[in-house]
């Protein structure tokens, strides 16, 4: 009797364990469905990270490429001015030199023309006098016709 009783006691303790292995059993499995499905929210969440992280990049990736292209057209846009400013600077040259040479041109085309007035006044002068002594001719003459 004594070993059916320790028997029946510990078929009991057995169950009442069996028992609570059974609750720990549906707590676990509970947690596990919640530790599922917090999984499946983070993987949801690092999806969109990861998406936005690739979208990131490539925006990045394009800002580079934009920031290289505008680098390029200033560096070329500065070499374009340094050039034209060459080109004026040479073109400034050549209509100094070139105002140089009419002014040059200018003076002997004036100094011509003065030495022809000059020629032309002395011209007009002779002739002024020669007039006149003619006049003083005719006037004698008709004086000493007229005596």
């Amino acid at each position: 009797v004594d070993q059916n009783t320790q028997l029946e006691a510990q078929v009991q303790q057995v169950m009442a364990d069996n028992a609570k292995l059974c609750e720990d059993k549906s707590g676990i499995q509970a947690k596990n469905e919640e530790l599922l499905q917090k999984n499946a929210e983070l993987s949801d969440t690092l999806d969109i990270l990861a998406a936005s992280l690739k979208e990131a990049k490539a925006c990045y990736h394009n800002e580079v490429l934009t920031n290289e292209r505008l680098k390029n057209q200033a560096e070329d846009m500065t070499k374009e001015v340094a050039d034209m400013k060459e080109r004026l600077e040479r073109e400034k040259e050549d209509m100094k030199a070139s105002v140089a040479q009419m002014t040059e041109d200018h003076k002997a085309t004036v100094g011509t023309w003065e030495k022809r007035l000059d020629s032309s006044s002395q011209t007009v002068n002779l002739l002024k006098d020669e007039i006149e002594t003619v006049k003083q001719q005719m006037a004698h003459e008709q004086a000493a016709k007229a005596a």
